[in-house]
């Protein structure tokens, strides 16, 4: 059974959805300098893609982790010690591609196929739990 939205609660839908949208767009470009730096998670998995390609018998040597990490983003000053990669080695083959292009333009491309990948889990979503019209899909969207 497909839902329907009465038209008050669509234009309040709407609203929320616009205000996540813009809250979202506030907070990624307050964190994108940091982010395009080498300040996040994605650093680790970069440099778990330099390791593969580069070194891979030291993918868990954390000194040497460290030491890519210290070249590749100098400017990184919050941590005493780099963020260690220590997820399964398999994993760090999806990210040795990325390791190819330069780290701006790895995040780039990390942070445009989490989209992708969101938007059609959404869209997918969407049919299964019977909504009709696309601000739920959209509400969902900008829950994340």
């Amino acid at each position: 059974m497909a839902i329907v939205l009465r038209p008050a609660r669509r234009r309040f839908l709407w609203l929320l959805v616009i205000a996540m949208a813009v809250g979202n767009a506030v907070f990624a470009a307050t964190l994108l300098h940091d982010a395009l730096i080498g300040y996040g998670d994605f650093s680790a998995f970069y440099v778990a893609g330099k390791m593969v390609r580069e070194h891979p018998g030291a993918l868990y040597d954390f000194s040497a982790q460290g030491k890519i990490r210290h070249q590749l983003f100098p400017s990184v000053r919050i941590r005493s010690a780099s963020l260690p990669y220590y997820h399964p080695a398999y994993e760090a083959l999806l990210y040795a591609p990325l390791a190819l292009l330069p780290y701006s333009a790895a995040w780039v491309l990390w942070a445009a196929m989490n989209v992708v990948a969101l938007s059609a889990a959404v869209w997918l979503a969407r049919s299964r739990l019977g909504f009709e019209t696309r601000v739920p899909a959209l509400l969902l969207a900008g829950w994340a």
